[in-house]
């Protein structure tokens, strides 16, 4: 069982990690999270911050990895099915993406970064018909969605297709 000190020692240091990360020091991020005991390296804060560092260092496959094990710990959590969505387009294939976020559509039909994430895969995949969906939806859920889909570069497409003449 833990002790206090090494409780005290695990929030010191992945405070320490996550203020890294923030800061885009990877190598220093990953150096404060080895210095968490060895008894909380794989609690849902520690393996979410791996993951998120992951992420950041485009290590698509450990990304993923991570976010298998926090799906597993804590399924209800959408952002995690996020994470693993995003990791496994870029180390497999848009396609595996989707089939993820397509599965869990339904147990968060109120999470507004599934539509949105769908909408830029439609239009990677020039399934324009699908976008404008998908949008509305992530709009309606959350209204900074529609100023992030002007912007988005997996968007483009769509943007593309109904103005052809469209800078990009």
């Amino acid at each position: 069982m833990p002790d206090q000190a090494d409780r005290f020692r695990c929030e010191k240091y992945l405070s320490h990690a996550q203020g890294w990360l923030a800061l885009g020091k990877l190598d220093e991020a990953a150096n404060a999270l080895e210095e968490i005991p060895f008894t909380y390296q794989l609690t849902v804060p520690v393996l979410a911050t791996r993951c998120e560092c992951s992420l950041a260092a485009q290590q698509w496959d450990v990304a993923a990895s991570y976010a298998k094990q926090l799906i597993e710990a804590e399924p209800n959590k959408p952002g995690f099915w996020i994470h693993f969505a995003y990791a496994t387009r870029r180390a497999e294939s848009i396609a595996a993406a989707e089939k993820i976020l397509l599965e869990v559509k339904a147990k968060f039909p109120d999470c507004a970064l599934i539509h949105f994430n769908l909408a830029c895969y439609a239009a990677q995949e020039g399934q324009f018909a699908e976008v404008a969906g998908y949008l509305e939806r992530a709009s309606r859920l959350d209204a900074d969605c529609k100023e992030a889909a002007l912007k988005d570069p997996d968007l483009e497409p769509y943007w593309k297709s109904l103005n052809p003449s469209r800078e990009g």
